[in-house]
């Protein structure tokens, strides 16, 4: 007597939902680098001898300068920038949580393959 096999067939990927989730992953990695833009290209708030160096561009002849509202606004961007980075990291590492556990699997690479163990 021979047992049967019985095979389950995997769903294939369609086009449309690999379309979906390479959508998605360029997404996460757009948000993902939006931060990092963020953090890299606006200027920083400078302090010198312990006070504001205010940044030549909000400087206008006549105009009334308002530090206050230069420190709101930098901070509105660092924190823009530290949830777009963190926020697309933690995204990315779990879209990808397969493909990282895989790499940081210590036990595939403890014992080659196709080798005896030798005492």
């Amino acid at each position: 007597m021979q047992a049967t096999r019985s095979q389950v067939s995997t769903p294939t990927p369609t086009l449309s939902t690999c379309g979906k989730s390479r959508t998605l992953a360029a997404v996460l990695w757009a948000v993902f680098l939006a931060g990092l833009v963020i953090q890299c290209f606006t200027p920083g708030l400078k302090i010198e001898n312990r006070a504001f160096v205010m940044p030549p561009n909000s400087i206008v002849a006549g105009a009334e300068i308002s530090p206050d509202l230069i420190v709101q606004r930098e901070r509105r961007m660092q924190w823009a920038s530290g949830l777009c980075t963190l926020g697309g990291a933690l995204a990315l590492a779990f879209w990808y949580r397969r493909s990282l556990a895989r790499a940081f699997d210590l036990r595939a690479f403890a014992e080659p393959r196709g080798t005896p163990d030798v005492p």
